[in-house]
């Protein structure tokens, strides 16, 4: 017979470790921008993809977002897009078994004219099976596999952000 543990031990260890935690200055990673008052404006092409999931991230965020880029604090410039789906595996009848549905997106972060972030690649991937008894819900299952990939992509955009806002912020306060 083994022993349990006894409730109150276990309570007591729970709020112990979130003490510690919090006393060393660990919290979630969060996106918050509306202390920072910052008006970014996306920069995209009509046919863009990733143009949509970025502006609703960074509305999520509680960033401003501005109409124009010449009003705007950051200027998201999304360059270019790529999408491409392969086939991962075969079946015994040498058919698609699973298929791997890669988006990237070159993006680069601007004030003004002043380049932030030059243009770079980032890229998110997932493989997904095919049910060859039920082609429409495979298909809606890479619609939105499609939908997580960009706003997975938008999240790291957002990291990007952060980091350049938050140097932007500490470059234009003055020394003390």
């Amino acid at each position: 017979m083994t022993a349990r543990p006894k409730p109150a031990l276990t309570a007591s260890l729970l709020v112990a470790t979130m003490l510690l935690a919090t006393g060393c200055g660990f919290h979630l990673r969060s996106w918050d921008f509306s202390d920072a008052d910052l008006s970014i404006h996306v920069q995209a092409d009509r046919m863009s993809r990733m143009a949509a999931p970025l502006r609703d991230a960074l509305r999520q965020a509680g960033v401003e977002a501005s109409a124009s880029a010449d009003d705007a604090d950051l200027v998201v410039q999304i360059v270019n897009e790529s999408r491409n789906r392969r086939v991962a595996s075969l079946t015994a009848g040498a058919r698609a078994a699973e298929f791997e549905l890669t988006l990237g997106v070159q993006f680069g972060i601007r004030a003004g004219t002043k380049s932030l972030a030059k243009p770079a690649w980032i890229r998110a991937t997932r493989t997904f099976s095919i049910d060859r008894d039920n082609l429409a819900g495979s298909s809606e299952e890479e619609a939105l596999i499609e939908q997580e990939l960009k706003a997975a992509l938008s999240q790291q955009i957002l990291r990007s952000l952060n980091a350049v806002s938050a140097a932007q912020l500490g470059a234009d306060q003055p020394n003390a």
